[in-house]
């Protein structure tokens, strides 16, 4: 008799005995648990409007998981984005996608000293700068499985190079959240601009 489960790794609810949504679900999991797939080898790539279409749409699927984990609106990233100022940067590890940075080019009026985080929201004193635009982070992500390694670190340093600049250059779309935070101060990041 089919029922109704909740998978404990990917949280997907299908009905358990029923051939087309045991195979959805394997297909899901296998992608939430380790990452699209990938035409790439591995290592760290920057993905443009020129990039093969075939590219952008795994980094599409790596944007769609990275909302998931971060509970955001909706993805950083689609395959059909032809703002030519989109640079993304993707990490993959044995085919398959495991990491993704997204960058956009914002107006930027603020700036910030990223240890206010620690106060309340409302206690948070901008700096106001010449407006001006700059790269502006808007996603960065890494698979679950493969936290705590460098390849946010890695994401960033393509990204920078990509753009010509360095990484306390770049500015920030906020909220930030703390995993986010904290990373950036371990890169040596204490003031941001903010969009």
């Amino acid at each position: 008799m089919p029922e109704f489960v909740i998978c404990n790794e990917c949280n997907l609810q299908y009905l358990r005995g029923v051939s087309e949504e045991e195979l959805h679900h394997h297909h899901y999991h296998d992608e939430v648990v380790n990452g699209p797939k990938s035409v790439l080898g591995d290592g760290y790539f920057v993905i443009t409007i020129e990039t093969a279409l075939v590219v952008r749409e795994a980094t599409e699927r790596a944007a769609v998981l990275a909302k998931r984990d971060t509970h955001y609106d909706f993805p950083s990233y689609t395959a059909d984005d032809d703002d030519p100022d989109t640079v993304a940067a993707i990490a993959v590890r044995q085919g398959r996608i495991v990491g993704l940075i997204v960058a956009r080019h914002q107006e930027c009026r603020h700036t910030v000293e990223l240890d206010q985080y620690a106060q309340a929201v409302d206690q948070i004193a901008l700096s106001e700068v010449t407006p001006h635009c700059r790269p502006a982070v808007e996603m960065i992500w890494v698979l679950s499985a493969q936290r705590g390694s460098s390849i946010a670190k890695h994401l960033v340093a393509k990204l920078t190079n990509a753009l010509n600049t360095d990484a306390d250059q770049l500015a920030h779309m906020t909220p930030f959240t703390d995993a986010a935070l904290n990373f950036w101060q371990k890169l040596g990041i204490t003031k941001a601009y903010v969009v």
